[in-house]
């Protein structure tokens, strides 16, 4: 017994449906909110942070906030990149965050404690990079 291939009509139809079935879930994705996209992003961002992987958990929360726009994202931008290092982004998270929130925000005054504690950090981290730098100058001019 020889295989056939359907040929004519039956041919053209059925090629159109096994195209469209390859593609059915690539279109799916790209119809997809962007709150559930959002969320996806956030449950990665939050695995990433659990594991440890900060500057993975700050594409993640950054790509959630920018399809959202949800204010509790910025305090989960500022906690991760608190952890990661970058205190001035860290800084400017924690701030947009508490003017986005209202103003009876239960812990807003512990938080406007932590912003301020992250600015002084970040001064004295200045501080002590500028005066490396005077130090590394001043040691190659004496050789």
């Amino acid at each position: 017994m020889r295989t056939t291939f359907p040929r004519g009509k039956t041919a053209t139809a059925f090629l159109a449906l096994w195209v469209a079935l390859l593609f059915v879930p690539a279109f799916a994705y790209a119809q997809e909110d962007d709150d559930t996209r959002a969320r996806r992003h956030f449950a990665s961002g939050e695995s990433y942070y659990e594991e440890g992987a900060y500057e993975d958990a700050v594409r993640e929360f950054t790509q959630a906030y920018r399809l959202s726009h949800r204010p509790a994202l910025l305090f989960n931008l500022y906690t991760a990149e608190e952890r990661f290092g970058r205190l001035s982004d860290a800084a400017t998270h924690l701030e947009q965050y508490l003017q986005e929130m209202p103003a009876t925000l239960e812990n807003r005054a512990l938080l406007e404690s932590r912003l301020a504690n992250l600015r002084t950090r970040i001064a004295a981290e200045t501080t002590q990079q500028t005066q490396q730098t005077q130090t590394t100058q001043q040691t190659q001019q004496t050789q």
